[in-house]
């Protein structure tokens, strides 16, 4: 896959590197409008509940290992999003997903400011601090 790419009026997605037992994939996804990119996916695969993913994100990273068994590994980052009603200001984080689990670290995540409500800002997962795995 040297140097392909999948474009939509919103988003792009680069790929370069190949495929196969031994995978070793470039990952490059800007997403302008992340309503765009939810409805792209639900074409694969519907939610049991819509994300209602609003705003911009992307993902630059690698894909390694056998296609049976992919590992999803990069540095994942977004800015005045929503999910699910809930309003963002800013998200960084690296991922790290396979079939068996995936695991956000060394992030910030930022919650949008409306007047009167709390403010806050959580970061997570460093070297030092423990990590918390999600099943897929």
């Amino acid at each position: 896959l040297s140097k392909s790419y999948f474009r939509t009026p919103r988003t792009i997605l680069t790929l370069d590197g190949s495929t196969g037992q031994r995978s070793q994939l470039n990952v490059a996804l800007n997403a302008e409008d992340l309503h765009e990119l939810e409805i792209i996916a639900g074409i694969f695969s519907k939610p049991a509940q819509p994300f209602d993913l609003q705003g911009s994100a992307t993902f630059t990273g690698t894909v390694s290992g056998p296609t049976s068994a992919p590992r999803l590994i990069g540095q994942l980052s977004g800015g005045n999003f929503r999910v699910r009603g809930t309003d963002f200001k800013l998200l960084r984080a690296q991922l790290d997903a396979s079939p068996s689990g995936a695991e956000i670290r060394d992030g910030q995540l930022q919650p949008a400011i409306s007047q009167g409500t709390a403010q806050g800002n959580i970061t997570f997962g460093g070297a030092d601090q423990a990590r918390h795995r999600w099943g897929l």
